[in-house]
């Protein structure tokens, strides 16, 4: 299988371009951004002097959700879905309960470190399920305008290669669609919630298959069946307190998300998004001269 760096620079430009919130006027482009702190100082136990992953292993974020857990079983949450929601009462809207479970969910809320919660570990817990959320809505977004507008990307994932681990042997041209998932993950940038991505998928198996020697014509599409995926995928870590705390470890989702951080200016296109940010992908395949980075 062999990726163009036009794909490549298409599907990081789709990426970071998919994020749940609207692009707003005054959107600003950033990476990775440095803890939002108020008085220059980050105090994990206040969530309002700011966020960083490193909070997640000074407040033992796990060990409280463990214990979390161990109080309250599915049983005691009555009306909300376990595990997400129901650890998230206070975030449930006027027009229902918490719902992080489901991709675009808008009863999916941040919750204001200026606001209302039990603890700093309770803020991190409800806040990396959030983000959670929004990493799996900017993937599904970021499939279904990569099929269609460029429906080869997901043709050329869908063909597996000799060390695709998700590659099961004896398969009769039968795979599992994480073939086609882990193979976008390649596409994009070298992350840590990408990495996470894929631990989850090696830790819960597809059900989801296709026949890879006809990827253009399968029905369903292949990039539908990657939706299905991704709703399943989310689903389940949202359910699964241990699956989504191998996810979340580290605090790999306090930091700021390509699909979060890459609001795109009105009037920007996304050959200048990839000029501004992948320089080396812009001179290739666009045969353009890297941009400055958009500000405002």
């Amino acid at each position: 299988m062999h990726f163009s760096f036009e794909l490549v620079a298409f599907v990081v430009a789709t990426l970071v371009t998919s994020s749940v919130a609207a692009p707003t006027e005054n959107s600003t482009i950033v990476g990775h951004r440095k803890p939002n702190t108020h008085a220059g100082t980050l105090d994990c136990n206040d969530p309002k002097t700011g966020t960083s992953p490193e909070c997640w292993n000074e407040l033992k974020v796990e060990d409280y959700l463990n214990s979390w857990h161990e109080l309250n079983p599915p049983a005691a949450c009555r009306k909300f879905p376990y595990w997400s929601s129901c650890f998230n009462p206070f975030s449930a809207q006027a027009n229902g309960p918490p719902d992080c479970i489901r991709i675009n969910s808008k009863q999916c809320q941040k919750l204001d470190p200026a606001g209302h919660y039990l603890s700093p570990q309770w803020f991190y817990g409800s806040y990396n399920s959030w983000a959670i959320n929004q990493f799996f809505s900017g993937w599904y977004n970021a499939t279904k305008r990569i099929a269609a507008e460029h429906p080869e990307v997901i043709y050329n994932a869908a063909k597996p290669v000799d060390f695709d681990e998700f590659l099961a042997a004896n398969n009769n041209n039968t795979v599992s669609i994480d073939v086609a998932l882990s193979n976008l993950i390649t596409l994009g940038p070298k992350d840590p919630q990408n990495d996470a991505l894929r631990g989850v998928l090696k830790s819960f198996n597809a059900n989801i298959t296709y026949y890879s020697n006809n990827v253009e014509t399968v029905s369903p599409p292949v990039a539908t069946l990657l939706q299905v995926r991704l709703e399943q995928v989310l689903k389940h870590v949202q359910s699964d307190l241990p699956s989504f705390l191998a996810m979340a470890s580290n605090g790999t989702f306090t930091k700021p998300m390509y699909s979060e951080g890459f609001n795109k200016p009105k009037g920007v296109s996304s050959d200048d998004l990839v000029c501004a940010w992948w320089p080396k992908s812009c001179r290739i395949s666009l045969n353009a001269e890297p941009a400055e980075p958009f500000n405002g």
